[in-house]
């Protein structure tokens, strides 16, 4: 997993993380070393704790979830697509396992196409105005 293209990490019960792939390094303000055996209250803000809360349903119920987290890093914000799932270890021992992809450059082009369709009706209604106006 060390040498995927995406982040892979793996968390225990408890939400501490027991695995995180070498790809993460770099891609995160916190170094792989910092990272292990630490929770999501360890780095992030409490409304991003709260939406790991999940953890426990996605191992009890064996659903695989998929969400959207955003970090705040010094030069700017971080989207990623990330999805947990159980994980079961060969002694029976479950984890919950997750992958996460680097989605800003499509997060950041999605507002971009927002913005520039919220300029183009406001355009089209001054238009409309316009010519209401001269008829």
């Amino acid at each position: 997993m060390d040498t995927s293209p995406v982040v892979a990490f793996l968390k225990d019960r408890t939400g501490r993380r027991v695995y995180a792939s070498q790809t993460r390094e770099g891609k995160f303000p916190v170094m792989l070393s910092d990272f292990l055996g630490k929770t999501v209250l360890d780095f992030s803000s409490p409304e991003m704790a709260n939406k790991g809360t999940g953890d426990l349903q996605v191992l009890s119920m064996g659903r695989v979830t998929g969400l959207i987290e955003t970090l705040s890093t010094a030069d700017g914000n971080q989207h990623w697509m990330v999805f947990k799932f159980p994980f079961t270890k060969n002694d029976g021992h479950r984890l919950l396992g997750g992958v996460a992809v680097d989605i800003t450059h499509r997060m950041e082009a999605e507002e971009s196409g927002r913005e520039r369709l919220a300029e183009l009706l406001q355009g089209l209604h001054r238009a409309h105005d316009l010519l209401g106006r001269s008829v």
